[in-house]
């Protein structure tokens, strides 16, 4: 299934200078101005996708002027289009996680749009026969031979952060993690240096957090190195470059010894330091939910026969909850006036999702809106997701939860 980015944009720093005096590589300014940011301003975009009729990627840059669209119209033709199309879901589309996206459409011709093989490509505006850069494709329908709207990354509310990666440009030396996630063994980078790792002799909490956030995230653990350490261990360096790191607040202000010949008290492999990183000390929310049903004797059947498969992110301190065993979920009728129980979902590990059955014997109407509750047992930690146009009372899931709680 098709999950929408949020923050769809990097910023590469590169090794050594280029060259910009011989004509082939060239800069392009980044604009700063409100005026070029506003509905039905006329952009361009280059890539090399797919281009209509050949259904392949363009072998020649190709170019497409077009224009900023209205941003209403846009939103609603991406819900409309969640409660058509399977690949996607409006619940994932919630226009409120995209301030720092923005919608594009041939609003002239009605022909034009960016495709597959165009992402993160740049959309220019032009005068005066001068070029400057607004945003970067993102993303927008996959049918290359449908116009819709494309949604594009808004460079203007990525000037701060862009702004602090080209000032760590000039950094002598900076962290990364191993697995380039949120979570892993961490390595220093130097440019005069090879890649090393940090004992974890000394280190704590207060080291886990100062990393974090050099990072970008907002907390931070310690963890074991052990499971990020390749079974495989052919193309596996041990090189540790720091020890007895310690730290009380920025990265920049933290103090180490060098891990020399020297070294008082040494490190082996598995002692690397490891962190996990993440911004939200409880993340507990759905993602997603798919109604597979018919009625039944046919599509207009009285009742209701099939499934409906729900997931949802769950994470304690950037760690996944096990499905299994730490969460429950119901698949339930969300009414007006109450929340009535059909049938307890059962969580399949591996596709990573909880399913719901609708039999004969739960009498369930066509046409009933069907929602899941996912809870913590024990707990009346809940979470829904609601389709839109259904009854979504917190009232009625509260004392849903409150029955099953004193149950």
């Amino acid at each position: 299934h098709f999950q929408v980015p949020v923050n769809d944009i990097a910023l590469l720093i590169l090794s050594e200078p280029v060259n910009l005096e011989t004509g082939v590589v060239e800069t392009v300014e980044i604009s700063q101005d409100p005026a070029d940011y506003q509905e039905n301003t006329d952009i361009v975009v280059i890539g090399w996708g797919i281009t209509e009729g050949s259904g392949s990627i363009a072998y020649t840059l190709q170019e497409l002027s077009y224009q900023i669209a209205p941003r209403d119209p846009c939103e609603q033709f991406w819900l409309n289009t969640a409660d058509e199309e399977p690949y996607i879901y409006a619940e994932q589309v919630d226009f409120d996680d995209y301030t720092a996206q923005s919608c594009a459409r041939d609003m002239r011709n009605g022909e034009g749009r960016f495709s597959s093989g165009d992402s993160g490509g740049p959309l220019f505006v032009e005068e005066n026969g001068q070029f400057k850069q607004i945003g970067i494709v993102s993303w927008g329908l996959a049918e290359y031979n449908e116009l819709g709207y494309d949604m594009f990354v808004d460079l203007r509310s990525y000037s701060a952060w862009i702004d602090q990666g080209m000032a760590k440009a000039g950094e002598e030396q900076w962290l990364e993690l191993h697995s380039g996630m949120s979570q892993g063994i961490v390595e220093i980078f130097s440019k005069e240096e090879d890649v090393t790792f940090i004992c974890r002799n000394g280190a704590g909490p207060p080291e886990a957090l100062s990393i974090c956030n050099e990072l970008g995230f907002t907390n931070g653990n310690l963890v074991s190195a052990a499971e990020f350490i390749p079974k495989n261990k052919k193309y596996w360096w041990m090189h540790f470059g720091l020890t007895n790191l310690q730290c009380s607040g920025a990265w920049k202000d933290c103090t180490s010894d060098k891990y020399t010949e020297d070294v008082e008290v040494p490190c082996f492999d598995g002692e690397q330091l490891a962190v996990r990183c993440y911004n939200e000390a409880w993340d507990f929310r759905f993602t997603t939910m798919l109604p597979l049903l018919v009625g039944e004797g046919g599509h207009n059947g009285p009742y209701l026969r099939g499934k409906v498969e729900c997931a949802l992110e769950a994470k304690k301190n950037g760690v996944d909850l096990d499905g299994k065993n730490d969460l429950m979920m119901d698949l339930v009728l969300s009414q007006e006036d109450e929340i009535k129980l059909v049938t307890e979902m059962k969580f399949k590990k591996s596709h990573g999702i909880f399913a719901g059955k609708i039999k004969k014997r739960h009498m369930v109407e066509n046409g009933s809106c069907l929602a899941c509750l996912a809870y913590v047992p024990g707990t009346l930690i809940y979470t829904t997701i609601v389709p839109d146009g259904c009854p979504n009372k917190a009232e009625n899931f509260e004392n849903f939860m409150e029955t099953k709680f004193a149950a």
